[in-house]
């Protein structure tokens, strides 16, 4: 779409001084494009319109478009409208994927806790940090209301990323099995949201989608993350390493913590679900 509007712009500044006797060899030209008079430039403009329109309107046909669709929600750069259909579009495929058999299975009886060595007496107030679940919105990206997840705590006094006790990184693990459908895999204290207004939230995080639960597995603030996009998963699985990335993980005032939140697919929208009891009754690591 950009590349269209500058080749009109360009197209129209580079005529306004033709007249219909100059030559061929005296006209405008871009990329093989010639332009003789200001119809034959709107003409072009209107192709390489329509052109860019029908490529941006493309469906998702891979998990790696579903991660770049991800980037473009949390960004804000699609409309409402847009990010809706796409992320139905999205659902569609990943369903799909389940039923060829190309996405792990397990029921919730076999989901694990999501990070290792702990157990849910590790979540913040006892599932009491669970809030705000009406005024969160998928489709406001990093500005979302609300907090309807789980921060899962560890010890770490010093802010290091490390656990006090044995002075190693913690290991974020996959509660269910599923695919990697996006990861991002690097943060900065000064990465910005694209108005570059506030800190990005999630800092490095992984989103992990479940075709038994049909819910995605929302994991934030890691210090690393060990997983890449189209992987499958099995509960238990390493995905990265607890850590302080992201706008509110990042301050000394926070502990660190993993922002764990589930996202269940009705009418094909992703809305806030609590699978708090789950996470009692999870098997540790």
């Amino acid at each position: 779409m950009t590349r269209a509007v500058s080749l009109f712009l360009e197209a129209r500044a580079g005529i306004a001084g033709v007249s219909s006797e100059d030559s061929m060899d005296d006209m405008w030209r871009e990329d093989g494009i010639f332009v003789r008079d200001r119809m034959k430039t709107a003409t072009a403009f209107l192709f390489l319109l329509a052109f860019a329109s029908t490529a941006c309107a493309q469906p998702c046909e891979s998990v790696q478009c579903i991660d770049t669709l991800f980037r473009d929600i949390y960004s804000l750069k699609l409309s409402r409208a847009s990010a809706v259909a796409r992320v139905r579009e999205a659902h569609a495929l990943l369903r799909s994927l389940s039923r060829k058999g190309g996405i792990e299975r397990a029921t919730s009886a076999a989901w694990v806790f999501p990070l290792r060595g702990h157990s849910a007496g590790s979540i913040g107030g006892r599932g009491t940090g669970y809030r705000g679940a009406a005024s969160y919105d998928f489709f406001s990206g990093n500005s979302h209301g609300g907090h309807p997840a789980h921060d899962v705590f560890i010890r770490d006094r010093d802010f290091d990323d490390l656990d006090d006790k044995t002075s190693k990184p913690v290991d974020v693990l996959s509660v269910s099995a599923g695919i990697v459908i996006s990861v991002t895999a690097s943060w900065s204290p000064d990465s910005m949201d694209a108005k570059g207004r506030q800190p990005i939230r999630s800092g490095i995080c992984a989103w992990i989608y479940d075709p038994v639960s049909d819910c995605l597995f929302y994991y934030a603030h890691l210090r690393r993350a060990a997983c890449t996009v189209g992987q499958t998963v099995r509960p238990g699985d390493r995905l990265g390493e607890v850590g302080r990335t992201g706008k509110n993980a990042y301050p000394h005032r926070s502990p660190t913590h993993l922002h764990f939140m589930v996202l269940s697919f009705r009418d094909g929208l992703p809305r806030p679900r609590d699978i708090y009891p789950e996470l009692l009754r999870a098997s540790t690591r």
